[in-house]
């Protein structure tokens, strides 16, 4: 029976978190803003991200019991994988994975080039 509740816990976290990658590479491509002003799902000026969790929320019901709990259990600091650390973190892991496919792709091609589009900063402004 344990072993059946810590199945079930891990397919929970595992769902939660597969919807949070999710969240994060959507507004990714889209090149959205992350965060608000407020760091709290249930304020307003949260930003982009726990709004769209928060709207995920009202047709999924894995992701409207992460918002339950969060909401139960506020007062107790239990982890609830919301907070900009852990968004900063899968971004971090998804940078890094990129990275390495790009190099690999450089690494097995004969010939590359790289094209770099830039403003130039310092230099004075013709008049």
């Amino acid at each position: 029976m344990q072993q059946r509740l810590y199945e079930t816990e891990k397919k929970y976290w595992r769902s939660v978190v597969e919807r949070i990658i999710h969240i994060i590479q959507y507004l990714s491509r889209q090149c959205l803003a992350f965060r608000g002003s407020s760091e709290n799902i249930f304020q307003n000026d949260n930003g982009n991200f726990l709004k769209l969790i928060k709207t995920i929320a009202k047709f999924d019901p894995i992701m409207s019991e992460h918002l339950h709990r969060v909401q139960t259990s506020e007062k107790k600091n239990i982890s609830h994988y919301l907070g900009d650390q852990i968004q900063n973190e899968i971004i971090s892991i998804i940078s890094d994975a990129i990275k390495k496919k790009i190099l690999e792709m450089l690494h097995s091609s004969k010939y590359y080039s790289i094209i770099l589009d830039t403003t130039p900063r310092g230099y004075p402004r013709i008049q």
